[in-house]
């Protein structure tokens, strides 16, 4: 069965994840804070040649800055109000109706978006969204690190996932942006593990990592099906929590556990 099919029948979960429900917590944070990322040299894919990013090369992206938060349900909000972005399609989680609209998770990420609500809101605040390899360059560093905090291996003090739903005292779903300090990367950008899996601006190539030249810039794929998703999610497993880890999703596809951060060009 193709990605698409899936997507149609089972809407609000991504591939390999188990099904959750609700909760969140507020905290103090912006999406609109940026993290400049030195572009030259990068690590991407993996050695491990079970992946479809294999094998591991260092290519050559160009300077850019990414949002230090994921985008929350309120600065969402403020685009909605501005007649700038859609409404997301659906509100909230099975046991919070109001998961969008509330008080209490509006520094929460925004959930439920389409790569096109995306990418307009992005382009509200003068911003794009990350391509797939700026957005692995944010998550693993100088050092080319499989986590965004290092190579340790996934505990619920560096990201929200799966199992952590059920050790977190406001409970199941998603925590707010910048709740995890330990997660966060050592340029300072948080939840690239976790939380909310993210879209890119890149469409899906299966076989995209086998075809970069070590040392030179990579050429995006210019049209396909499905659009990569990154960063696993509040209820996927730990397996998601790699930097390297690729999903794919028709642009069209929304879901409890995708929302988004924006990048820009320097």
């Amino acid at each position: 069965m193709n990605r698409s099919v899936i997507a149609a029948l089972v809407p609000l979960v991504l591939m390999g994840c188990s099904v959750s429900s609700s909760g969140g917590q507020s905290a103090d944070a912006s999406s609109t804070d940026m993290v400049a990322i030195d572009g030259g040299l990068v690590w991407v894919g993996t050695d491990n040649d079970t992946y479809s990013d294999a094998p591991i090369k260092q290519v050559v992206i160009p300077t850019f800055r990414i949002d230090a938060f994921e985008v929350t349900n309120s600065q969402f909000a403020d685009c909605v109000s501005a007649g700038k972005c859609p409404e997301p399609g659906i509100k909230g989680f099975d046991q919070i109706p109001d998961y969008y609209e509330s008080d209490t998770y509006a520094d929460a990420p925004v959930a439920y978006v389409t790569w096109y609500q995306a990418g307009a809101y992005c382009a509200w605040q003068g911003k794009r969204l990350p391509t797939e390899l700026e957005w692995e360059a944010a998550a693993r560093g100088a050092d080319g690190n499989i986590y965004p905090w290092g190579d340790a291996e996934p505990t619920c003090d560096y990201a929200h996932y799966g199992e952590c739903n059920q050790v977190r005292e406001a409970g199941t779903g998603p925590m707010a942006v910048g709740s995890l300090e330990m997660g966060a990367t050592e340029g300072g950008v948080y939840d690239l593990a976790g939380n909310m899996a993210e879209w890119t601006a890149d469409w899906y190539d299966d076989d995209l990592y086998n075809k970069f030249v070590d040392g030179e810039m990579p050429i995006r794929p210019e049209a396909g099906r499905s659009k990569v998703i990154r960063g696993g999610s509040w209820y996927c497993e730990a397996d998601r929590m790699l930097s390297f880890k690729r999903e794919a999703f028709p642009p069209v596809y929304r879901a409890g556990n995708v929302g988004f951060r924006c990048a820009e060009s320097i």
